[in-house]
């Protein structure tokens, strides 16, 4: 679908102030303060009550939508339900000639975006603004309630500093999801969104409340490329791993509960208002940007808007927007549509053909080896060429493996071999690495995951990630027990394989330390050839990378997660480890 043909929002005449007053006697209405294709904001006084109440109407075209309504209420009834001091109450809803309305209680202030646009915050302040946000959502949450919507337009901030989440309009039961229709807007939209509407849940809201957190602090939305907030100042030590958890692609590796951030973050502000030591700031030493996959999301820059006094004076643009966004989704939905078609069309075109001086041909089909095939100069079929089921690994095998194959499969008399076995993947060599080093050291079973760990070297080496939270010395000693080391990782191939295994939500040590001599070194004695960019110092100090391998110099009283490398002939010689302890004991008496 092209731009000229997504649906525009409905134009809206807003009913002037005195016939709105007439519609609805039990208000006394003071000045339209918002209006938008989709509905229009009147400032009132509920008269029964003497309280001030913003009134909400929408245009009669949707009130005559019998699914729209049937929506409209459930929503207002949703809200009603919410009782909490960070969420704006919805008092009434109805109709009234037709439109729809809803009452709602009246912020006297002004919205985060127009509060926060293009500004640092405090760190004191942006963190007592995210524990207020994500007390609310915890509140709707327990009630069953998801946002969907979560951004700095959507949140008021009062004249005391409270905020408080408006703007339910997406809102929904926490079970429903309606097929094909995407919610949400770009930049603050968790990857599910897209990629599975079916699977939104609490951990949505909690990816959005991540990217404001990182926003306040940096005074930009994360990047493509994600930027560290140590190069926007200095905050405390565990502010990035919080955020970087939030925003995990992943659902599951998100805070599991708006609580459980909170949580977090009140002991980020206990820290800030005692005096704790914050992290170190920032330096000049720039590392290489690498693209993380994992945290990669679609981000839009915002445009300024003129600030007014009115709390609710900016939902015009809340308004006039909220359609736009429906409508752009919908449109990029066809095009994932039309896309997949032509994917599956392509499914059954070889990858690569290889002609042989025989006349006959090589299909090799990347993803699938299953339909690799060699078609014979008399037009027959055969499925048994090794090289075929080797391409089959083509994106997981080594350039080094992939050519000894094609050496060896170039000598045999194709009258004399019969068929080569296939050639085993990286990812069925690293199995059989791992399944060695386990029955070696059973209790090895608990500290290795198969996600977490990468072969280098052609299958020489084992790295596995090590989900603790130990010192560099704590983690060296533990990789000593088993007979490896922590990660050398002396070359860009080393680095773009371990990037991947390495979660977007922490750091860990690698086998990197310097004696303060501003020069680092790896523990096996290999050349430091600034594979990775980290700054120097006259202190001892440690190595820390994140999955953007943003390299930091800890000290070692720091705690992190590690990366443990095995040799394969190391391996070999260390059979077995006379502990029997479990992996809790490790890290007990590594200490």
């Amino acid at each position: 679908m092209s731009s000229d043909q997504i649906p525009q929002a409905i134009p809206f005449e807003a009913p002037a102030v005195e016939i709105i007053s007439q519609l609805l006697p039990s208000y006394s209405f003071e000045s339209l303060i918002a209006t938008g294709g989709m509905g229009a904001v009147y400032k009132a006084t509920q008269t029964s009550l003497d309280r001030p109440v913003a009134v909400k109407i929408l245009p009669p075209e949707l009130g005559a939508d019998d699914t729209f309504r049937q929506g409209f209420e459930t929503e207002a009834k949703l809200m009603a339900r919410l009782n909490h001091p960070n969420l704006i109450g919805v008092y009434d809803f109805g109709e009234v000639d037709g439109m729809l309305y809803i009452v709602m209680e009246f912020v006297d202030g002004t919205t985060l975006y127009e509060h926060a646009y293009q500004k640092q915050l405090p760190q004191l302040e942006a963190v007592e603004i995210i524990i207020g946000i994500s007390d609310g959502l915890y509140n709707a949450h327990k009630a069953g309630i998801l946002h969907r919507d979560i951004k700095p337009a959507n949140i008021f901030i009062t004249k005391d500093g409270t905020p408080k989440i408006g703007d339910f309009g997406l809102a929904r039961p926490s079970g429903n999801t309606e097929s094909g229709v995407i919610y949400g807007t770009p930049g603050y939209a968790a990857p599910e969104v897209v990629a599975a509407p079916d699977k939104v849940s609490a951990a949505t809201d909690i990816f959005a409340v991540g990217v404001m957190l990182y926003e306040l602090l940096a005074g930009k939305m994360p990047e493509q490329i994600y930027q560290p907030l140590e190069r926007f100042g200095k905050f405390d030590s565990s502010l990035e791993r919080s955020i970087r958890k939030a925003i995990a692609a992943d659902p599951a590796l998100r805070y599991q509960s708006a609580e459980e951030l909170s949580e977090k973050l009140n002991e980020v502000r206990r820290r800030i208002k005692t005096g704790q030591k914050l992290a170190p700031k920032a330096t000049s030493a720039m590392p290489r940007s690498v693209v993380s996959g994992a945290t990669a999301r679609t981000t839009t820059s915002s445009k300024k808007v003129k600030k007014k006094s009115s709390g609710f004076l900016s939902l015009a643009a809340i308004i006039a927007l909220s359609a736009g966004i429906y409508y752009a989704w919908q449109a990029y939905e066809a095009k994932k549509a039309d896309i997949a078609k032509v994917e599956q069309q392509n499914a059954e075109i070889p990858d690569q053909i290889h002609e042989k001086e025989d006349g006959s041909k090589l299909e090799v089909f990347f993803d699938d080896s299953s339909k690799n095939r060699l078609v014979k100069a008399n037009g027959k079929v055969d499925q048994t060429d090794s090289l075929a089921s080797a391409e089959n690994s083509g994106k997981k095998l080594s350039t080094k493996r992939k050519e000894t194959i094609q050496a060896s499969n170039s000598k045999k008399d194709p009258q004399n071999e019969t068929p080569a076995a296939p050639a085993l993947s990286d990812e069925e060599l690293e199995k059989q690495f791992i399944a060695a080093l386990t029955a070696q050291n059973p209790e090895l079973a608990e500290l290795i995951q198969e996600k977490r760990a990468v072969l280098l070297d052609n299958g020489v080496r084992l790295v596995a990630f090590i989900h603790d939270d130990i010192t560099w010395l704590e983690a060296e000693k533990i990789c000593k027990k088993y007979g490896a080391s922590l990660a050398v990782l002396a070359d860009k191939d080393d680095i773009a394989k371990v990037k991947t295994i390495i979660p977007t939500w922490g750091a860990c040590w690698i086998g990197a330390y310097t004696d303060g001599d501003q020069k680092w070194n790896w523990v096996d004695g290999s050349p430091w050839k600034d594979s990775i960019e980290i700054r120097t110092t006259t202190s001892t100090a440690y190595a820390q990378i994140d999955s953007d391998i943003f390299a930091s110099a800890k000290k070692d009283t720091d705690t992190a997660g590690f990366l443990i490398e095995w040799k394969k002939e190391d391996s070999e010689k260390n059979k077995a480890a006379n502990e029997s302890s479990s992996i809790k004991k490790i890290s007990s008496s590594a200490s």
